[in-house]
């Protein structure tokens, strides 16, 4: 599969508090071309999405873990997406089959990605993310 080209902005803000986890997450999308930016909790990220909206200048997409201390991934994703309608969101969940994580995912047009995921599946996943005319 190709790669998608990023769109104007390359960045994608990725937040997972496992430090290893999130080092290796930013490593995968740097890798595919991302300016990839991690924050160890949803607060960060949304400090982050505050500031770029503030600035006219969102990122391409956030990759976020669904459980995270202070301000979980989906309490972080409801308030991007008042923020952002249309920037997509790609939720990380060791329990994405959930059906109370997969309805809220599904009701904010999150994409979930089932933890552990390789490296391929999380480039395709943002490729995927960033198609027009996606979901997220």
């Amino acid at each position: 599969m190709p790669s998608v080209p990023p769109p104007s902005s390359n960045t994608v803000l990725v937040a997972e508090d496992d430090a290893d986890l999130r080092g290796a997450l930013v490593a995968v999308l740097r890798s595919a071309g991302w300016n990839a930016i991690g924050f160890g909790d949803g607060r960060g990220l949304l400090n982050r999405i505050h500031h770029d909206a503030g600035a006219e200048s969102l990122p391409a997409a956030v990759v976020s873990d669904v459980d995270m201390p202070r301000v979980s991934g989906l309490d972080a994703a409801q308030q991007i997406r008042r923020l952002a309608p249309d920037l997509p969101i790609l939720l990380l969940s060791g329990l994405a089959a959930a059906p109370d994580i997969a309805s809220v995912a599904q009701q904010l047009g999150a994409t979930i990605i089932s933890k552990p995921c390789s490296a391929i599946a999380l480039r395709r996943a943002v490729e995927q993310a960033l198609l027009p005319g996606s979901a997220s």
